[in-house]
């Protein structure tokens, strides 16, 4: 197994050294796509109007909950996991993309608590 790890050296290791070989490929096709098609690239970036989601698909998340309170059992846990497991695999989708600041931008705002307790 290859590491990008240099254990010879107290040096730091250069942001290239550490990406992996799919990360590599990953923005090896994504430049690719974007020299084909220069339109690509307006759809991409950093969009605060994005964090807006997350609050939305939680209030509808406990609303559905709620609609569903005095049903039966087999309607609250279909509704589990058909709904339920959509919006929760998007508010997830969501956090991870705030981990590769595509929602935020700047050094500190991978989440905007974290960013907020930070700057005060």
């Amino acid at each position: 197994m290859q590491t990008n790890l240099r254990l010879d050296t107290a040096a730091p290791v250069s942001a290239p050294a550490r990406i992996s070989v799919q990360s590599r490929r990953h923005n090896d096709m994504r430049r690719e796509a974007i020299r084909a098609h220069p339109e690509l690239s307006t759809l991409s970036g950093a969009d605060p109007r994005t964090a807006l989601a997350l609050p939305v698909l939680l209030a509808a998340h406990w609303g559905v909950a709620w609609l569903v309170s005095d049903s039966s059992v087999l309607v609250i846990g279909l509704t589990a996991f058909i709904v339920g497991q959509l919006i929760y695999h998007s508010a997830a989708s969501l956090i991870h993309e705030t981990c590769h600041k595509l929602i935020f931008r700047g050094p500190r705002a991978k989440l905007g608590l974290i960013w907020r307790w930070n700057s005060s």
